[in-house]
């Protein structure tokens, strides 16, 4: 198949990129894909999210905006959606000249994820678990992508601000994460890290295991064991 937008493998299984440098090798290349094809036949497909806004919504998230009217709007967009395996959306649009806007968990309503550049998503046909990946309109190329609504540009722009970021000042700073301690939450950490940096299954543990404390030693070592 001919891709429109640049994709790279990831790993069956799990979420995690394929390639040494996950969401930094995505390509339009045929060649480069069918060698991937070839090498990776149970592989799932990521695709970059540089230069488009993705807005990814968990189950919990579906009644987002709360406001019917601004619901309405996003589907008389023509956004392309995708079920996800979860039973969620993701929402695909083109990003506005001078807006940098950053990747977030839970920070618009809980429930709702943004990803752009830097970032990832599954696509069609690929499986978690038993569930697949499905859109329900044809993917088309990043310069085709419809406009968001005014007033979704005015909420990122002020989470951005929440986020420490500026709209179209074009600094970026990293991501700030507001995290709870649930093994949900430590799952979608992990997700959310191998997604914004492509990072290994190795690297994106490490950074979530917290840091071993030294053993404390005696200043008298030939007490050490003693009562």
């Amino acid at each position: 198949a001919k891709w429109v937008n640049s994709i790279f493998p990831c790993r069956p299984g799990g979420k995690l990129p394929a390639t040494a440098h996950g969401n930094h090798d995505a390509t339009i290349d045929a060649a480069q894909i069918r060698q991937w094809e070839r090498r990776h036949a149970d592989r799932k497909i990521g695709l970059s999210c540089t230069g488009m806004l993705v807005l990814d919504f968990d189950p919990a998230g579906l009644s987002y905006p709360d406001d019917a009217g601004k619901r309405q709007g996003i589907i008389s967009t023509g956004s392309l959606p995708q079920r996800t395996p979860r039973g969620g959306y993701h929402l695909i649009f083109a990003v506005p000249d001078g807006h940098h806007w950053k990747n977030s968990v839970d920070l618009l309503p809980p429930g709702v994820d943004t990803r752009t550049s830097g970032a990832f998503i599954l696509l069609a046909p690929s499986v978690v678990g038993d569930n697949p990946c499905h859109w329900l309109r044809p993917l088309v190329s990043k310069a085709e992508l419809p406009p968001r609504p005014g007033w979704l540009v005015e909420a990122l722009d002020d989470l951005g601000g929440r986020q420490g970021l500026s709209s179209g000042n074009g600094r970026r700073p990293s991501t700030r994460l507001w995290l709870q301690s649930d093994s949900l939450r430590l799952a979608r950490l992990k997700y959310h890290l191998a997604a914004t940096t492509g990072g290994t299954a190795r690297s994106v543990n490490m950074a979530c295991k917290p840091e071993r404390q030294k053993p404390h030693l005696s200043k008298h070592p030939a007490r050490i064991g003693k009562g």
